[in-house]
């Protein structure tokens, strides 16, 4: 299946992600309105310091209507890099230049556009966790990255999940890092 990439701005599709950032979302009961369980949405983002503040690209699953149960793939742009809405947000270093389309190549390449929720309709914490793989074996995010995430998905599953705020950190012209306020638009 391809990637829908409608609301993908195409400013940022080739500048390098300087943070990747995973976040659980809890699912609104009227999208889950049998389910008595805590249901939680996650998805990857690789966000970008901008003039005006900060922004993403986000990595997401969607279960479409009349596609039974292939996921389509989205990706699109959002003015924040991670959402205020989030029980969880778990941040991962880049360790070399990776853009959004380099996601988009590496998702076509290990065949992730070609997925399919379970029998309940959930898929998105697995299709988050092969992407995360799939970007620490290609050395751009460190090796413990995985089992970062899995420890953070046994943590959402707790009751008042921390909310973490996430900050990038800039070198300025003498080398040190510094960090720079997110600016955070709602969602």
């Amino acid at each position: 299946m391809p990637i829908n990439k409608e609301k993908w701005g195409t400013k940022y599709q080739n500048r390098n992600i300087e943070v990747f950032v995973v976040s659980a979302l809890k699912v609104s009961q009227k999208f889950a309105p049998d389910s008595k369980a805590k249901k939680i949405h996650w998805r990857l983002s690789g966000g970008y310091n901008t003039d005006s503040g900060s922004e993403s690209t986000i990595f997401d699953t969607a279960n479409v209507e009349n596609q039974g149960p292939y996921v389509e793939i989205d990706f699109y742009t959002r003015g924040y890099i991670a959402s205020h809405n989030a029980t969880k947000n778990l941040e991962f270093q880049v360790l070399k230049d990776y853009t959004s389309n380099d996601v988009a190549n590496l998702v076509r390449q290990r065949r992730l556009n070609v997925f399919r929720y379970n029998a309940q309709g959930t898929g998105c914490r697995t299709w988050t966790a092969r992407l995360i793989e799939e970007l620490e074996d290609e050395g751009v995010i460190p090796r413990d990255s995985v089992t970062r995430f899995r420890q953070a998905v046994e943590e959402s599953n707790l009751p008042e999940a921390e909310i973490q705020k996430v900050q990038i950190s800039r070198k300025t012209q003498s080398g040190s890092d510094e960090q720079k306020p997110q600016k955070r638009r709602h969602k």
